[in-house]
């Protein structure tokens, strides 16, 4: 058996298995909520007026995104979030429809513990609530899984690769199947960034809407990159 084929069953085991993984069962899109009530497949103009009308503030990041289609925005100034003193929330909508969001925590002025301490928590509060991970990732492993294309944890896994200053500490993944056939892959994250200009640790989680033939596509690009990477060395 290939291991596309390999993967691709994996994937498919994953996708009929994992309800059982939300402690909620929560199985309809509209009943997924993200922050502050935003759903999956909002427009840019709905999310706007649910998140201005509870006084908060967003900023354009339209230019960050060069494929055209993508529009996105984030909470700036930081606001409160999860618990969180400081924290901002990015949406990116494709075709104007809520396909991404993340929240970022800042950990500035938090010494090596406090940070460990705190990603623990937000873990042990996802564990929780969706069950066990469906993959992790700790310091010192790599990650052979596919992921998602917004995520800022697919850019510094893959950074990674190639440059010293980015180093992953821990990456949690989770996939929470919906009944209309598309699902969403929830992904909590810890990696530190060193330079000789800057040092940082960045904390967060993202959530991606899919459909099931999306995620078995990345996938097998994914499977299909490791098998050329594995013939060629």
């Amino acid at each position: 058996m290939t291991a596309i084929k390999q993967l691709i069953i994996w994937v498919l085991v994953v996708t009929i298995g994992c309800s059982v993984c939300y402690a909620d069962g929560v199985q309809q899109k509209d009943a997924f909520t993200l922050h502050n009530g935003t759903v999956f497949g909002m427009t840019s103009d709905e999310v706007r007026s649910i998140e201005t009308g509870n006084g908060i503030t967003l900023t354009d990041l339209n230019s960050r995104w060069d494929e055209e289609g993508i529009t996105s925005f984030f909470t700036q100034p930081r606001i409160s979030l999860a618990g969180r003193d400081e924290g901002e929330v990015s949406y990116v909508f494709s075709n104007d429809e809520l396909v991404y969001v993340s929240y970022w925590f800042n950990t500035d002025g938090m010494d090596s513990t406090a940070i460990a301490n705190d990603y623990t928590e937000l873990l042990t509060a996802y564990i929780t609530k969706y069950g066990m991970p469906d993959f992790e990732m700790t310091e010192g492993t790599s990650s052979k899984l596919p992921r998602t294309k917004y995520c800022q944890t697919t850019q510094v896994l893959a950074l990674s690769d190639t440059s010293e200053n980015y180093q992953p500490i821990n990456y949690c993944q989770w996939q929470i199947d919906f009944d209309d056939g598309s699902g969403v892959l929830i992904e909590l994250y810890l990696y530190a960034y060193s330079s000789s200009y800057s040092s940082f640790v960045s904390e967060g989680v993202s959530y991606t809407w899919f459909d099931a033939s999306e995620y078995i596509s990345v996938a097998a690009d994914e499977a299909a990159r490791q098998a050329q990477m594995n013939s060629d060395i």
